[in-house]
């Protein structure tokens, strides 16, 4: 077993099929992920990543302007060191814009790409602009105020506005085990308006994209929709009675989905690792 990957990791590693790996959100980490692995085949392999700043990987840092490739390589070495050379790759948000560079930095690697209402990046540098004075303001507030302040006032965004009171509480649970100070520094170093514009990664794959997006979601399924408008090949995915966070409202459906992508058949598409089994492993 492996205990020497640089972010932590958990995965089933032990059958024949292709990894499906997940990427978590901002403030996520790879746990966020069980709901949808419970619903998968049991023979189905996968590894979730607890990326930088986050959950187990939280004293991991990274530093713009190269954060997002700095990222890809340490998801990268675990993939090698776990002996994973080809993947079904999922990101949600964050982790969406995460697995574009992916994407990007090693097309061979990756058998298809499914994103969850992730942002392919701004064009204006204006926008940019504006965006990184908005994830500044964050960033000094997760560093300097009481995270569990900083939390009920993030989910009051208006992109969280389909959030239930409930689910706005089990959300708030799940994330005050952060560290603000991490998420500060991942903040900053992977905001939106830090990030080149990726669009050309999805009109230039040579695997299948598909594009993970919820009605409730206006913002994101505009973007969709611009998307599929301009390159055919996207596949997109709409559900209904989510928001922004559709594994989290609807971990069976979301499941069923990514099931209906993935090729029925086990293929090892170069990945053997029997020897593996579940496992959690720490950076």
């Amino acid at each position: 077993m492996n205990t020497n990957l640089p972010l932590t990791c958990q995965y089933q590693l032990q059958y024949e099929s292709t990894p499906i790996v997940f990427i978590h959100g901002f403030l996520g980490s790879g746990k966020d992920w069980q709901g949808v692995i419970a619903q998968l085949a049991h023979e189905q392999n996968w590894l979730t990543i607890d990326l930088p700043g986050h959950g187990g990987s939280q004293n991991v840092t990274l530093s713009a302007p190269r954060a997002f490739q700095q990222c890809c390589n340490l998801i990268h070495q675990c993939l090698q060191a776990l002996a994973i050379r080809q993947c079904y790759l999922v990101g949600y948000s964050l982790g969406g814009r995460i697995a574009l560079h992916y994407l990007q930095m090693y097309p061979s690697q990756v058998r298809q790409l499914i994103l969850e209402s992730a942002h392919t990046g701004l064009i204006q540098q204006h926008e940019k602009t504006i965006r990184i004075s908005h994830d500044k303001n964050w960033a000094q507030r997760f560093a300097t105020e009481p995270l569990n302040q900083v939390l009920l006032d993030w989910y009051q965004q208006e992109v969280f506005t389909d959030l239930s009171t409930t689910q706005r509480q089990q959300l708030y649970q799940l994330r005050r085990q952060n560290d603000g100070d991490a998420l500060s520094k991942m903040l900053l170093a992977t905001s939106l308006g830090q990030q080149d514009n990726l669009r050309h990664v999805i009109t230039d794959a040579t695997c299948p994209v598909s594009y993970f997006v919820a009605e409730q979601d206006q913002k994101f399924t505009q973007l969709a929709n611009a998307l599929k408008k301009s390159t055919s090949q996207l596949n997109k995915v709409s559900f209904t009675e989510a928001g922004h966070n559709i594994h989290f409202a609807k971990p069976i459906e979301y499941a069923n989905q990514i099931s209906r992508l993935i090729p029925k058949t086990p293929q090892d598409a170069g990945f053997r690792a029997a020897h593996y089994v579940q496992f959690e492993a720490k950076s």
